[in-house]
């Protein structure tokens, strides 16, 4: 219970247990003047959440965020504080999941818009950043594991007698051009195996396997 609703409660006479049941059955305690600090009781008064959320709308407070009205400016303040850390980490190169969801590419989205800066920050996709032009099968199989592929889906693809062998000649790749095994994002992470078979073991276990 916030302060307004006790001093409500104590100035009509009610208890904790019945303004409980009201609020859970649709109703609120409303400043009259907007002024939250206000909590005079001729000040308070009780109306329908629905008609609630109306008056604040109308008015200067224009959403509630934790459970307190506020400003359109208020709000705008948090937004561009979540927002600039959140276009900061992606100019970094860092990738949604890392950041955080929810909100935040909004938050940054915004932020940009704000400071008339670029949006939207393009991260490559760990394929970009490997070239595969030169062709050759082991090329492909690694080509296919930065895109997500299983090693049961390769070997099926190109006729392989299992999937060690598909392992066998990504590696072979790997090694040949200095480049990581398992395969990793440019960020670190090995990639997730995302199109899978349906004999697939795993979506992880197989990226950390070796012959």
């Amino acid at each position: 219970m916030n302060e307004h609703h006790k001093v409500w409660m104590e100035s009509r006479g009610m208890d904790e247990e019945w303004l409980r049941s009201a609020t859970r059955n649709g109703f609120d305690v409303h400043h009259r003047d907007g002024n939250h600090s206000n909590n005079d009781p001729d000040n308070l008064i009780m109306i329908f959440s629905k008609d609630h959320a109306y008056l604040h709308s109308t008015s200067k407070f224009s959403a509630r965020v934790n459970g307190k009205w506020m400003t359109q400016e208020e709000i705008d303040d948090i937004k561009l504080t979540k927002g600039e850390r959140a276009y900061r980490m992606r100019l970094e190169g860092k990738v949604w999941r890392e950041i955080g969801g929810g909100t935040l590419p909004n938050c940054a989205k915004f932020y940009a818009k704000k400071h008339g800066l670029k949006w939207p920050i393009h991260v490559p996709h760990p394929r970009e950043t490997v070239d595969t032009s030169e062709g050759g099968l082991a090329c492909k199989v690694y080509a296919m594991r930065l895109d997500g592929y299983g090693y049961v889906l390769i070997a099926q693809k190109f006729k392989m007698a299992s999937k060690a062998d598909a392992q066998r000649h990504g590696r072979k790749f790997a090694e040949a051009n200095n480049l990581s095994w398992p395969p990793k994002s440019p960020f670190g992470v090995i990639i997730p195996i995302i199109h899978k078979s349906p004999y697939e073991d795993s979506l992880f276990t197989d990226a950390m396997k070796r012959d």
